[in-house]
């Protein structure tokens, strides 16, 4: 498990995910970089972040669906009125 600190906020941050692999993290917290621990003691006293989940290209997928159909049904009321207001205005 990697251990990160963030200077700003004074908080501390642990991925499951090896160092190597994170690239450059974000605190989720204040935005601001991580600092790679090399010694716990230096995260003691520190108040503890939770992580964001990392979110799959499922799970955006899943997500898009309820937005597009509202979009959809959204467009096509408007068309009725649109239509609508024309049939009104014809006669």
């Amino acid at each position: 498990m990697a251990h990160a600190k963030c200077g700003h906020c004074r908080a501390r941050v642990w991925r499951d995910t090896p160092t190597a692999a994170r690239g450059e993290d974000l605190c989720p917290g204040c935005g601001g970089e991580l600092e790679l621990v090399t010694d716990l003691s230096e995260v003691v006293g520190l108040r503890a972040l939770p992580v964001r989940p990392r979110r799959t290209h499922r799970d955006d997928t899943e997500r898009a669906k309820p937005i597009s159909q509202q979009i959809r049904d959204t467009i096509a009321r408007h068309d009725a009125e649109a239509e609508h207001r024309t049939d009104s205005d014809s006669s």
